[in-house]
């Protein structure tokens, strides 16, 4: 999965183009028919997968990577959402070399 940085103004986004961890499980959920917890959207966030928003002092910033946030609210633009890739499960699956 790959970050597309989704070109939008913060100080124009409405509710509509925002939507938290619950909300974005379950667009991923939906999307790629595989079942996501809000835990699993938030280890996507510290891969850095997925860009999340977060309220510093009443206004809507993206998150500073290196910035712990346990316990805050986040929320994440519904087109980065979209943008992602379907995610990978399980191992490759080995070829057999030899020939009999």
């Amino acid at each position: 999965m790959s970050i597309r940085r989704c070109d939008i103004d913060l100080t124009q986004c409405t509710l509509a183009d925002l939507t938290d961890s619950v909300g974005a499980a379950r667009i991923i959920s939906k999307r790629h028919g595989i079942v996501y917890s809000p835990e699993s959207v938030r280890q996507l966030v510290k891969q850095n997968r997925l860009r999340c928003l977060m309220f510093e002092n009443g206004i809507l910033v993206e998150r500073n990577p290196s910035e712990l946030t346990r316990g805050r609210d986040l929320f994440f633009l519904r087109s980065d959402i979209e943008a992602l890739a379907r995610p990978k499960r399980g191992r490759p699956e080995k070829k057999d070399d030899h020939v009999s």
